[in-house]
């Protein structure tokens, strides 16, 4: 990263760049390039971190600035578009980032190594007027693989997700070995996980419930984010009595429904109120918008979050002040989650409050859905799904990785 000293970038520029590579958890050139060190990653460019990459080393739990320009600018030194001025050689050190994606040149097929299981993608036959691109190559139809391929060499790629296939841009020269398989604790059924949620940890999952979006769901999920026709609607249910509570969501566009859900809320029974319900709505709504862009890389869109306790949408959708004052805000163990979420999401998040409960003349969408999230509350409030009871101590939540 000497471009910086070598084109004088102020200190204050410098110091704007090194927060973004804090964000971002990069070291090298080579991690925020293509397989082939030919091009620049289009997420790194909007401020993303890799989609199908991670870090094995212990970063900061540092938020996502909210000025990329400067950064920008540092990447136009080393780059003539997309393209790299200089393109890197062959790898002759290992990097500290693990890559989820390989290509198998014998047998033209990819391979996706994430977290306790292994798949195999098969090229798909072209439907496309330009056959001989490979940037419009498809793979799909995956097989569970019990073993990886110990005798093919793997060489790694960066891919593209195309709805319900993939597209490898490029690969590398230089195969590399698979990353260590993690055993991932889930709540889940394995096979029920669509890709956009296969590393939710046990905290989500809790709270999600088992009734999990189908990846079709989250293709459209992600169609309405980018045309700004989202709407989402979330309430609560809460017993004073025994002090559980539970939440739901529903998830709508100008064409209907999209996906619903309920869930627990935890906590201590003499701790909880509608109002940590009505936080726990919000949150889960959050992480799923936000999954859904982390997946499908989506830059530019928006989402109108409804609920009707007014308390909960004003300090989930307000910005956070330093210090140790909101420390001792009343459950800012999920405010904290939910604006961390808010700050990493790409796209626009406007929350909103609406009459509950509502008996006016001039109803709209948001009062139905209000309606309709209060039921699904109230259902699961009454009759929680086996293993998805509310839980006195709440699971330990992820860190800023979300």
């Amino acid at each position: 990263m000497d471009v910086m000293l070598q084109y004088n970038f102020t200190p204050l520029q410098q110091r704007q760049i090194n927060h973004c590579i804090l964000y971002l958890q990069v070291l090298m050139l080579s991690d925020i390039t293509s397989a082939d060190g030919r091009t620049m990653l289009t997420e790194i460019i909007h401020g993303q971190r890799p989609q199908f990459r991670y870090s094995s080393l212990q970063w900061p739990d540092y938020p996502r600035p909210t000025n990329w320009s400067v950064w920008r600018m540092y990447l136009q030194h080393i780059t003539s578009g997309v393209y790299l001025i200089k393109p890197l050689g062959e790898w002759i050190e290992e990097s500290h980032q693990r890559w989820e994606w390989f290509y198998l040149a014998s047998t033209d097929q990819l391979v996706h190594a994430c977290q306790n299981s292994t798949k195999l993608y098969s090229r798909l036959p072209h439907t496309s007027s330009y056959p001989n691109r490979r940037n419009r190559i498809k793979y799909g139809n995956p097989i569970d693989l019990e073993d990886p391929p110990s005798t093919e060499p793997l060489l790694p790629a960066t891919v593209q997700t195309n709805h319900n296939s993939y597209i490898c841009s490029s690969y590398s020269n230089t195969a590399i070995p698979l990353p260590p398989i993690q055993t991932v604790q889930t709540i889940w059924n394995p096979a029920n996980i669509p890709p956009p949620l296969h590393d939710t940890s046990t905290f989500y999952q809790h709270l999600i419930r088992k009734e999990i979006p189908t990846l079709h769901q989250c293709g459209s999920l992600c169609e309405a984010i980018q045309d700004k026709s989202l709407i989402i609607c979330s309430d609560e249910a809460h017993c004073p009595s025994d002090g559980s509570g539970s939440h739901a969501w529903i998830f709508h566009n100008l064409s209907g429904e999209i996906a619903i859900g309920a869930g627990p809320m935890d906590g201590h029974p003499s701790l909880t109120s509608s109002y940590r319900a009505e936080l726990g709505g919000i949150l889960v709504s959050l992480y799923l918008i936000y999954k859904v862009c982390q997946y499908y890389r989506i830059e530019h869109g928006q989402a109108q979050l409804f609920c009707d306790n007014r308390g909960a949408i004003s300090k989930a959708f307000q910005h956070s002040t330093l210090g140790i004052t909101p420390f001792l805000t009343t459950d800012f163990d999920l405010l904290h989650l939910i604006q961390q979420l808010i700050q990493a999401l790409p796209i626009t998040a406007n929350g909103s409050w609406v009459k509950g409960h509502y008996s006016g003349k001039i109803r709209r969408l948001e009062h139905d859905l209000n309606d309709m999230a209060d039921d699904l509350a109230t259902q699961h409030l009454n009759s929680p799904s086996l293993g998805f009871h509310p839980k006195r101590l709440p699971l330990t939540p992820p860190g800023f990785k979300v």
